[in-house]
């Protein structure tokens, strides 16, 4: 059933279930905490010894079954979820400068 135009989909809470949070695999929550601290996909492809497009399909996959849109809210929501965090001695050092 389509949305409403303006209607808002609010994403799922991380829950532990019999294949994870949310039926996540192992390897798609190693890929929402590389995300959730910062990683491109490629950073993410180099760490997991994986491909770029693999990446991809993982984050697809992801959204789908937590219900959001973005990358951006797969941090927030893995952030207050418990599934990262932050260290008091994490910097950030915008692109191009160190």
């Amino acid at each position: 059933m389509p949305l409403a135009a303006g209607a808002r989909v609010k994403p799922k809470r991380l829950g532990w279930g019999r294949e994870g949070a949310n039926g996540l695999s192992g390897r798609e929550l190693q890929v929402i905490a590389l995300l959730a601290r910062g990683l491109t996909n490629k950073q993410i492809a180099q760490t997991l010894s994986i491909t770029p497009v693999t990446v991809k399909h993982h984050l697809s996959h992801i959204f789908c079954k937590l219900g959001i849109e973005n990358r951006l809210q797969l941090a927030v929501l893995a952030f207050n979820q418990g599934l990262v965090a932050v260290s008091p001695t994490t910097t950030f050092s915008p692109p191009g400068r160190s």
